[in-house]
């Protein structure tokens, strides 16, 4: 029977992270500069993306969605989840219209110096 976790793709640009799945080949080593260079067996092949782009500017942002977009088997069906600085809010929202920010906000034991939020579209 296969594990749940089978299903689950990693895309992260510091290989330290690779020893977190459950196979290498779950590993996705990914740069948000090459938004489109990752498997191209994942195109247009996942149901839900959960998303934390790594800095708060537009450019990252929006490659990051371009991703997102181009993984996802149907954009108005799939699930999203996205977790970002709340200063990206007006953009995420042009991008995923159809994201609602959720009551849940983002913490770290050290503290970040930015607001966050999260959103999703379900």
């Amino acid at each position: 029977m296969p594990s749940p976790t089978d299903k689950i793709y990693l895309f992260e640009y510091d290989e330290r992270f690779e020893k977190l799945v459950a196979t290498p080949d779950k590993y996705v080593k990914y740069d948000y500069n090459m938004p489109l260079l990752f498997p191209a067996a994942l195109r247009g092949a996942i149901d839900r993306v959960l998303a934390d782009p790594p800095f708060l500017s537009e450019e990252c942002l929006t490659r990051t969605a371009f991703t997102m977009k181009s993984l996802l088997k149907d954009q108005n069906a799939s699930d999203i989840i996205v977790c970002t600085g709340s200063k990206m809010e007006e953009l995420l929202l042009e991008l995923f219209p159809a994201l609602t920010r959720v009551d849940f906000e983002p913490k770290h034991k050290g503290g970040l110096a930015n607001s966050f939020a999260c959103f999703r579209n379900y």
